[in-house]
C-alpha cells in the first residue's frame, strides 16, 4: 500500500516537474524572442506550476516522515535499496527520472537567469544612456564591490 502511494506521488511530482519544465523552455523561447508581454505570462504560469509544485512536495515530505525517512535524497536512496527487489524496480526508475527533469530544470533556469541578467544590464544602460550618462567600464572598487563609472553627457551631444 506504501509503496503504491509512493509511486503515485513520485510520478505525480515527475508530471508538475515536466510541467514547470515546459515553461521555463517557453520562457527560454521568449527572452530569445525578446517578447516582454509574453514573458510575462509565461512567468505567471511558471510561478503557479511552481506553488504545485512546493504542495507536492510538501506532501512527499509528510509521506518520508510517515515512513521514518529523513528529508535527504540518501536517505530515500538508502530505503529504496532496502525495498524488495519488485518494489525497487518500480519505484527507482520513477526517482531517477525526477531527479533528472530536476536537473534539466535547474540547468534552464540558471541560463534562463543568465539570460535576464543580461537582459537588465542593457535596460539601464541603455536608461542611463537615455538620460544623458555615458557609462563606462564596470570596475572593481576598493572595497572589491563592482561599480559603474558614469561621465556626463549632454542629451545633445547623443
Amino acid at each position: 500500500m506504501a509503496n503504491a502511494l509512493l509511486s503515485t506521488l513520485l510520478s505525480d511530482l515527475f508530471k508538475q516537474v515536466k510541467i514547470y519544465q515546459d515553461f521555463l523552455m517557453q520562457e527560454q523561447q521568449a527572452f530569445i524572442q525578446n517578447d516582454h508581454a509574453l514573458i510575462a505570462t509565461i512567468t505567471e504560469q511558471k510561478n503557479q506550476a511552481a506553488e504545485q509544485l512546493e504542495k507536492l512536495d510538501k506532501q512527499r515530505q509528510q509521506f518520508w516522515q510517515s515512513l521514518n525517512i529523513a528529508d535527504s535524497e540518501q536517505a530515500f536512496i538508502d530505503f529504496i535499496n532496502r525495498l524488495p527487489s519488485n518494489e525497487k524496480a518500480s519505484i527507482e526508475p520513477l526517482w531517477q527520472n525526477l531527479k533528472d527533469a530536476l536537473n534539466q530544470c535547474a540547468e534552464l533556469n540558471e541560463v534562463n537567469g543568465a539570460v535576464a541578467g543580461v537582459n537588465l544590464h542593457n535596460t539601464r544602460r541603455l536608461l542611463e544612456l537615455m538620460k544623458g550618462r555615458d557609462i563606462k567600464d564596470d570596475i572593481y572598487g576598493p572595497k572589491g564591490t563592482l561599480t559603474s563609472q558614469q561621465t556626463s553627457k549632454h542629451q545633445s551631444d547623443a
